[in-house]
């Protein structure tokens, strides 16, 4: 600020206000300072035009930081001020703007490279760090970490290069981090163990589970040809426009072929049964064979959790032996075995002699007891609710192709009455259809997912490992 004949003014920050009256001490000033902001004073001092240089001085002793200020002191309007504060204002704004968008250009131009560079930085300091991690004396040094199997040979043939002054030993650990090793179509479904648990290294991986029957329940309650064919090619589309979450995205993918195919079975082309003229003949009509479609659910459910069961089996016989495979695991496959064959000769399905099943139920229930104590016999209605639950792939179709006839009748009923109407019954279509789709996707996608998870990864499935990260990474 200038304007002042005989005073003159500086502004600026200091962190001790101690320091400011030591500074300006023995000279006639006025200071005001703001209360601390991230530990430093808003100051602003007013003195004798004379003593300027000499309290400047005394100031620059100090951590004093000086802010020029510009302008002179005069009369003018508040309106016509603010005015043009607001138009500086939206200068700057238009200027940020437009650095924004160069910023943008940059990040499309060199965003994919600049990020590659600073992953390779990243991992090249961590490795230079790795030193003050290691145990060592003034002439050793030890390092302890782990490698996958696979490459153990390689790494002690290239260690052996550096120096034959290097002692190097490898065992197996079974306690150590888990690297997740599937074929190139399944690593999508990794996604899901990630967001689970990880398996500990004696433990079976069920990615390859996941990649079976995810997209087979997710297809069976989503069941549809033009469902499935509008997102086949949305995110088809998004696959390439996005290069994150490509995972879950391929996933959809897959489980969208699965729901197209299950359409043909179904019978069903957004909730009809033609596709253009041409009539489709459905194996199973999902709204009039609801008890089939229920019991087919049901049986897939029996599958899954024995599935289940027999790598339970597995996983123990690893883990803990023979004994314990055969008292924890084996006991729930007769337990089972025992009430499939009594519903069968309930329901008349099958002659089954009641002392079979029931005998095989009761062994199963005592071995349980030795294998897993109280909890297994507490747990034993579980199996019921557990099968009982993949209703829900029935549940979920029958909702889906219900909503999806409702619209038809309704969109038809519109383009029956023609003019206005008909505009109106295509919006409904669109918007219903729209509508189906996203609660369907959420839905088979929810419900399949609940499937593995709560009924199925209970009957085998740990967890609780550490992820391998590789030196560097």
């Amino acid at each position: 600020m200038k304007g002042y004949e005989n005073v003159f003014l500086v502004a600026g920050q200091i962190q001790s206000t101690e320091k400011l009256k030591e500074a300006l001490k023995g000279f006639d000033t006025v200071a005001f300072h703001s209360e601390p902001e991230k530990g430093t004073h808003n100051v602003i001092v007013f003195g004798k035009k004379s003593d300027e240089e000499k309290i400047l001085a005394k100031l620059n002793e100090t951590d004093f930081s000086r802010t020029e200020l510009k302008g002179e002191w005069e009369y003018s309007d508040v309106n016509k001020e603010m005015e043009n504060i607001e138009k500086e204002i939206a200068s700057v704004e238009k200027d940020l703007s437009g650095i924004k968008k160069r910023i943008g250009k940059l990040e499309e131009t060199y965003g994919k490279k600049l990020g590659a560079i600073e992953k390779r930085l990243i991992e090249m300091v961590r490795k230079s760090e790795a030193p003050l991690n290691f145990a060592s004396s003034d002439f050793t040094f030890i390092i302890t970490g782990w490698v996958p199997e696979k490459n153990t040979n390689g790494l002690v043939n290239a260690v052996k290069k550096i120096s034959k002054g290097i002692y190097i030993r490898t065992e197996p650990d079974s306690n150590g981090p888990t690297k997740l090793n599937n074929p190139k179509p399944m690593k999508p479904f990794e996604f899901f163990i990630n967001l689970y648990t990880l398996p500990i290294p004696k433990e079976i991986d069920p990615t390859f589970l996941l990649f079976f029957t995810f997209p087979l329940f997710y297809g069976m309650m989503l069941g549809d040809i033009g469902y499935g064919l509008v997102i086949f090619i949305f995110f088809t589309i998004l696959r390439f426009k996005l290069n994150r979450m490509k995972s879950l995205i391929n996933i959809t993918i897959l489980s969208a072929v699965f729901t197209m195919v299950f359409g043909f079975f179904f019978g069903e082309f957004f909730g009809a049964e033609q596709i253009f003229g041409y009539q489709l003949h459905p194996y199973l009509h999902r709204l009039h064979e609801m008890n089939d479609l229920i019991l087919i659910s049901v049986i897939f459910g029996i599958v899954h959790i024995t599935g289940g069961f027999v790598l339970g089996f597995v996983n123990e016989l690893k883990q803990e032996g023979i004994k314990k495979a055969i008292l924890a695991k084996m006991s729930w496959l007769l337990i089972e075995t025992g009430g499939i064959l009594f519903a069968l000769d309930m329901f008349k399905v099958m002659s089954v002699n009641i002392a079979i099943s029931a005998g095989l139920f009761f062994l199963g229930v005592i071995m349980l007891a030795f294998g897993e104590g109280f909890i297994g016999i507490v747990e034993l209605p579980s199996l019921l609710s557990n099968i009982l639950s993949y209703a829900r792939l029935a549940a979920v179709g029958l909702a889906s192709a219900s909503l999806a006839v409702l619209v038809n009748g309704m969109a038809n009923g519109m383009f029956q009455s023609g003019g206005l109407f008909a505009i109106m019954g295509v919006f409904i279509l669109i918007a219903g259809h729209t509508i189906n789709i996203m609660l369907g996707m959420l839905d088979s996608f929810l419900q399949s997912l609940r499937l593995h998870y709560v009924e199925m990864f209970t009957k085998f499935y740990h967890g609780n490992g550490t992820l391998y990260k590789p030196f560097g990474t």
